[in-house]
């Protein structure tokens, strides 16, 4: 593979820098995804997921939600889901 703009011959590429993102849901225990891959179980506290768009799903009791999400310095960094409202609330 030819190397990058900036790149010399050998040199791997950038590794996208990572944020640490938090998961929670009302009531507790929402199965997480993230770009399809299973994480965990909420509350998840400081995930670290690389900057950039994501899909996150989040399951619990029979209903889930899917959410795009983009982590950089600039966004959010917590997600909450209330299952009885159906309500998804970010904050810093």
């Amino acid at each position: 593979e030819p190397p990058g703009p900036g790149r010399g011959p050998g040199e791997p590429a950038p590794v996208a820098a990572t944020r640490p993102v938090s998961f929670g849901s009302l009531p507790p225990d929402a199965a997480v995804s993230v770009d399809g891959v299973p994480v965990g179980t909420t509350p998840i506290l400081g995930w670290p997921l690389a900057e950039g768009t994501h899909q996150v799903t989040l399951t619990l009791e029979g209903r889930a939600i899917t959410k795009t999400i983009v982590v950089d310095r600039r966004a959010p960094g917590r997600y909450l889901w209330r299952l009885e409202s159906g309500a998804w609330e970010a904050s810093k």
